[in-house]
């Protein structure tokens, strides 16, 4: 009985497997060029982000997050700017919170802002400690964010008094400059003690 295994045999075999993994090896050279056009397509594609810089969660928010998120962090980080400052943070406070003011809001501010100031460089200091956020959007441009709280007042490293204490900001979209990196400007605010 002849061997089935003739050199002729084997050479048919290795010839029909030599097709298949050529047909494979073009299959996937195919694919990794298609995937490799798809990736340099989707990369420079250009996409929509808000950059918000020292923000407390990681800075680049894409347009698939809602607005309300990046409103609602630049209203907080302004909150926490204002509410918690002491004697030696006063002026620092009062040269950045400019950044954040519409010009029509920001001489109203600086006001309001040097009654509050007066009695921290006299030696009083707060403390703010946000519990709660909450924005809703008033219309196309414009979004107001309640940020409350327990504000804790503090003289001679002794906390003397401790209230519940809340802030309401009202945002308005801008365009993003150089000084207003976050396309949101401050409009308006009220401050205040809550009744327990």
């Amino acid at each position: 009985m002849k061997d089935k295994n003739t050199p002729w045999v084997l050479l048919a075999q290795y010839a029909r497997e030599g097709a298949v993994w050529k047909v494979a090896f073009i299959l996937s050279a195919f694919t990794i060029v298609l995937m490799g056009f798809a990736l340099s397509h989707s990369s420079q594609t250009p996409k929509k982000a808000y950059i918000v810089p020292g923000i407390f969660r990681p800075g680049i928010y894409t347009a698939g997050e809602e607005v309300e998120d990046v409103v609602g962090d630049v209203a907080e980080r302004f909150v926490l700017l204002i509410g918690s400052v002491t004697p030696d943070t006063a002026d620092l406070v009062e040269r950045r919170s400019a950044r954040y003011l519409s010009p029509y809001f920001q001489s109203r501010f600086s006001e309001e802002l040097k009654l509050m100031l007066d009695p921290i460089r006299g030696g009083i200091g707060f403390l703010f400690s946000p519990t709660d956020k909450r924005v809703r959007k008033v219309d196309e441009k414009t979004y107001s964010a309640t940020i409350s709280g327990t504000r804790e007042m503090i003289s001679g490293g002794v906390v003397k008094k401790t209230e519940k204490y809340s802030f309401e900001i009202t945002l308005e979209r801008t365009a993003p400059t150089e000084l207003n990196v976050y396309g949101y400007q401050i409009t308006d605010m009220r401050k205040g003690a809550v009744n327990q």
